[in-house]
């Protein structure tokens, strides 16, 4: 194909990446594509198929002939087919006389039904996902003969631009069903703990036999700890999409930082550990800072400390000030992490060894989440431990903004 060619396809293309940022079906772009690639390459029909497991499956078409033998969801073995080759290869195909090409081979029943159909040439393509082949898109015609070696370049920018609709389609998927799971999990997650909130604060729950409270108390536990699940997960979407966004504000600090510890107190006081802080008297008294993420981070940092802390120890909060940042340091006097693991910190469900010191859960989102967030504030956050030593995380946050 020559450049004029590819000087037709490039508005086809733009309209394409357009498409996909918005909230378009993946299946209504593929007939977008089909009636705008129409005047520029020869076809009658556009098909996809997708390798599932050991079989290939038709996963989408659009044909200018009526499609009466091969359906959606039709699925042939991909074992010993000509099909396989393509793909193991990654060299298109083309066949220009089908009917010939059912002589041959007697057993393709695929070939009997686009045949069936109207279809007498075709040219085939790979489907590449993340650099790995995961399927075919078939161009075919009506009329035998119609494709020639100089189409395959061109043909295989396109079943690269479909892989790609695909891909961002599916993944857009992906994100609706984990948003939508997680919406319908918070809800009646929350009504459990409420219901069971009320119940811990009743006379009758106190009269109750200890192996009674218990249960009540494993409900209450477990029930906080899926809530912080969803939580994390629902916070790690909006990461993955980018929606994860500050809003400064200018803050009083001392003031913001002394209400976030009294909450987090409360926490501590369940364990018997004693919370202590010290803010350095040369911190700015006003401060540019998100306070939604800043207390997102520290709480977490916090309430780590306290999981991993044994009963009746110390935690120590300490933040001080340099000329261009704050610098934050949570300290505990926990069981401490093996050096070897502390590179699965800060890593999506990064968990070490290392055990809550009372059964409590982890999810092992807490520090990936909040890396995020600090390096969204243009810091940064590291981590100093040693085993039966206890553990320092470390973060600070720009003062450009002061």
């Amino acid at each position: 194909m020559n450049s004029e060619f590819y000087n037709e396809l490039g508005p086809v293309t733009r309209e394409i990446n357009r498409e996909l940022l918005t909230t378009i079906p993946y299946s209504e772009i593929l007939d977008h594509v089909f009636s705008r690639l129409e005047p520029l390459i020869p076809f009658d029909r556009i098909g996809i198929a997708l390798v599932a497991g050991q079989r290939l499956q038709s996963f989408w078409s659009k044909s200018k002939l009526p499609i009466r033998h091969l359906p959606l969801k039709y699925s042939a073995p991909l074992a010993g087919s000509s099909l396989e080759s393509v793909l193991k290869s990654g060299r298109p195909r083309i066949i220009n006389d089908l009917e010939t090409y059912l002589e041959k081979h007697p057993s393709s029943d695929s070939t009997q039904r686009i045949l069936a159909d109207g279809i007498r040439s075709n040219l085939t393509c790979p489907l590449y996902f993340d650099g790995a082949s995961g399927g075919v898109v078939f161009f075919s015609s009506k009329n035998p003969g119609t494709y020639l070696e100089r189409h395959i370049e061109a043909f295989e920018y396109i079943a690269d631009h479909l892989a790609l609709i695909i891909l961002k389609g599916k993944s857009k998927s992906r994100e609706l069903t984990l948003s939508t799971i997680l919406h319908d999990l918070k809800s009646p997650l929350g009504v459990m703990q409420g219901f069971l909130s009320l119940l811990d604060e009743e006379d009758r729950f106190k009269q109750l036999a200890p192996p009674s409270q218990n249960i009540v108390q494993v409900l209450t536990r477990n029930c906080s700890g899926m809530l912080k699940l969803v939580d994390d997960l629902k916070n790690v979407e909006k990461i993955m999409r980018g929606e994860f966004s500050l809003k400064l504000e200018e803050m009083e600090l001392t003031a913001f930082l002394e209400s976030l510890v009294a909450d987090i107190k409360l926490l501590a006081s369940k364990k018997e550990i004693d919370l202590q802080t010290h803010f350095d008297s040369a911190l700015p008294i006003r401060a540019f800072i998100d306070p939604l993420r800043v207390t997102q981070i520290l709480e977490n940092l916090l309430s780590n400390a306290i999981k991993y802390s044994w009963p009746k120890s110390v935690v120590h909060l300490e933040v001080t000030a340099e000329p261009t940042r704050i610098i934050f340091k949570v300290k505990d006097q926990g069981p401490g992490i093996a050096e070897a693991e502390q590179d699965k910190l800060f890593h999506e469900f990064g968990k070490t060894s290392t055990r809550p010191t009372a059964g409590e859960e982890s999810t092992g989102l807490g520090l990936y989440i909040c890396r995020q967030l600090v390096e969204q504030h243009g810091g940064e956050i590291s981590v100093q431990s040693a085993l039966d030593k206890g553990s320092t995380f470390t973060f600070w946050l720009p003062l450009e903004r002061v």
